[in-house]
């Protein structure tokens, strides 16, 4: 199919493979060829894995998560459903990726080109070098590979190595010029010389990842939006190696699914949670709960949903609300088994005989539901605690009322530890 480059797992994609990472694939019917894009953002989700937003089939919600993260609901990672086993469905969200670097190498002849001066074939996202696939006899293509050099600051941005600038070109340097990037006997970035084929200008790759290497300003370039989600930036631009492990650390919140929110009656009111949290009033929640038709969807009178819903926004809406101090409080306040039936299962029991002084509680928590968002990523440093860092980059270029999440579902062991003993 046309472009389509591989698969990734959900869980990476709000992990190591969000709306601004760079993913490495091998298109494997195009001779294994080596392609690297930086993962779209949001709005390439709504175009690209229908219906758009919260209207699509693949959502979760979790109402203590959407009212810390002030969203009304996340979508799931799109998965081809499948109409036959091993056979999925052909019309199935997909999602995009976008050329990252744009800069490509041919591994035979060394040159270091732009995209658009590669050769193409239909349909296919491998590039490749017309004179060494034509020195080949042309049976197999030469396929470019990307440059091993990108730019990135600690906001965020992303851009393109300045090889024209690096080199320094001589005074009437032709304007379509080729450079040359290949190694020489001497070791490191000192034997790595980027040479000009026009005007014959050479410089080597050392230095090129300290601190004062490039201009002081950053051009503030976000390829995963667009290439017209440019914004102003004052950080310092970094050199760096395409496949570093600073490139990209992902921001995520997470919630358990504890009660009363892990319930039945939580489930079947699904998104329309929304609507019912930001009624102005019981009034107003009285005739909403009507028009749903919630009686008959959850078999619950209207007036008894009235009180068992204002119960649950004023959980939601307690000031300096602790969302992990709810789920701790969850495991230990129970002594007997709880929960079943929900998305929260917990076997509370005493802790054994020999370690009874250091134990306050055992439990085990068969049936567990958690929900981790990714809400942006962070360069060059992982984010700072607390959720304050203003460094943190943008995975989409307006706000939406979802975020990206996946659902995950396990089991465990809770211990509470006895404080005497801890302080002891």
């Amino acid at each position: 199919m046309r472009n389509e480059l591989g698969d990734v797992r959900r869980s990476q994609v709000v992990t190591s493979h969000g709306p601004g990472s760079i993913i490495d694939f091998r298109a494997g019917g195009y001779g294994g060829a080596a392609i690297s894009v930086v993962a779209a953002g949001l709005e390439e989700w709504d175009r690209w894995a229908p219906p758009p937003g919260l209207g699509h089939a693949q959502v979760a919600y979790e109402p203590r998560l959407q009212k810390q993260l002030s969203v009304e609901g996340f979508r799931l990672p799109p998965v081809a459903p499948q109409v036959a086993p091993g056979v999925y469905a052909k019309n199935a969200g997909k999602l995009v990726g976008v050329r990252f670097p744009r800069w490509l190498q041919c591994p035979e002849c060394h040159i270091v080109r732009d995209t658009r001066r590669w050769m193409e074939d239909p349909g296919d996202p491998a590039l490749y070098c017309a004179n060494c696939s034509e020195q080949a006899g042309g049976r197999n293509r030469i396929h470019v590979v990307p440059v091993r050099f990108i730019v990135m600051c600690e906001r965020g941005h992303l851009d393109e190595f300045p090889w024209d600038w690096w080199v320094k070109h001589r005074e009437h340097c032709p304007p379509r010029h080729d450079l040359r990037l290949e190694g020489s006997a001497t070791a490191g970035l000192a034997g790595l010389v980027l040479t000009c084929l026009g005007c014959n200008a050479a410089r080597t790759m050392e230095g090129c990842f300290s601190a004062d290497a490039l201009p002081s300003q950053c051009h503030g370039r976000r390829p995963w939006l667009g290439t017209d989600a440019d914004q102003s930036c004052n950080a310092e631009p970094r050199v760096v190696q395409r496949g570093a492990s600073n490139i990209y650390f992902s921001v995520i919140e997470s919630a358990l699914d504890i009660p009363p929110w892990s319930d039945e009656l939580q489930k079947k009111i699904g998104m329309r949670w929304a609507l019912l949290e930001q009624a102005p009033d019981d009034e107003a929640r009285r005739v909403l709960i009507k028009a749903m038709r919630l009686s008959q969807v959850t078999g619950i009178a209207d007036e008894q949903l009235v009180g068992i819903i204002d119960d649950r926004i004023r959980r939601l809406r307690v000031p300096e609300r602790n969302i992990r101090w709810e789920e701790y409080q969850q495991f230990v306040q129970h002594s007997t088994p709880f929960g079943e039936n929900t998305e929260f299962e917990i076997k509370p029991s005493p802790p054994p005989p020999e370690l009874a002084a250091w134990l306050q509680l055992v439990v085990r928590a068969t049936r567990l539901r958690e929900v981790r968002a990714l809400r942006g990523f962070t360069r060059m440093y992982p984010p700072m605690s607390g959720g304050t860092d203003d460094r943190i980059a943008d995975i989409a270029l307006s706000r939406h009322n979802w975020l990206p999440a996946v659902e995950n579902r396990g089991e465990g062991i809770f211990i509470q530890l006895r404080l005497e003993a801890v302080r002891e």
